[in-house]
């Protein structure tokens, strides 16, 4: 009878005991995005994405830092999700630019043509260096950047892009599911499993 009460407990923990949440963030620095040369340490959450084919038949990656001013936007080379990419930036294959915003930049019309010039017509500024890519969904992926404006402009981004996935213990969850054992009544905090499109545009 032990065995079986313990059985059931570890079931309802395993079942219901930990809820699990997408976490996107970026730590780094970010220079002269307000066009004072200052440098921001930034340790945040990013709270929007989007992600697509790109016009040259790779693919690209924008992150929406509304409350930093700026979004940011990685084009690069088809590859692999096991796959790592590690290279200097080299337009039109791997293209890196910045626009800054006030709020949510519309990226609407880039993941209809995922054409970088579609942000240099809104004002975005082309930054150059080395980055390193590997990405295969927005729960999954490291984007590694050391980027800088051209001809010695001030403007530059420099840290990491991150997404992963993290559990926390619910403590309700385990008493729902164990009075669903008990009972058979009660209800569950899980989520329902969803795939994300691959061009997901919305805040998360």
């Amino acid at each position: 009878m032990r065995h079986s009460i313990a059985i059931i407990i570890a079931s309802a923990f395993i079942a219901g005991g930990c809820t699990t949440t997408i976490v996107n963030q970026f730590h780094g620095e970010a220079n002269n995005i307000k066009g004072d040369n200052k440098t921001e340490m930034l340790q945040c959450d990013i709270p929007g994405y989007c992600y697509g084919p790109s016009v040259g038949g790779g693919e690209f990656v924008g992150f929406g830092l509304p409350t930093n001013g700026f979004s940011f936007f990685l084009f690069y080379p088809r590859s692999s999700s096991r796959e790592g990419l590690a290279t200097n930036t080299d337009p039109p294959s791997v293209d890196a630019w910045l626009i800054r915003t006030n709020g949510f930049y519309d990226w609407s019309r880039l993941l209809k043509s995922g054409d970088p010039q579609i942000l240099g017509l809104a004002g975005g500024q082309r930054l150059s260096g080395r980055v390193i890519v590997r990405w295969r969904d927005n729960s999954d992926f490291n984007i590694v950047v050391d980027l800088a404006g051209n001809n010695g402009d001030a403007t530059s981004v420099r840290g990491e892009f991150a997404g992963y996935t993290q559990s926390k213990f619910d403590p309700g969850s385990v008493l729902a599911g164990l009075g669903m054992v008990f009972f058979g009544e009660g209800h569950s905090s899980m989520p329902e499993p969803t795939n994300a499109p691959a061009n997901d545009s919305g805040k998360k």
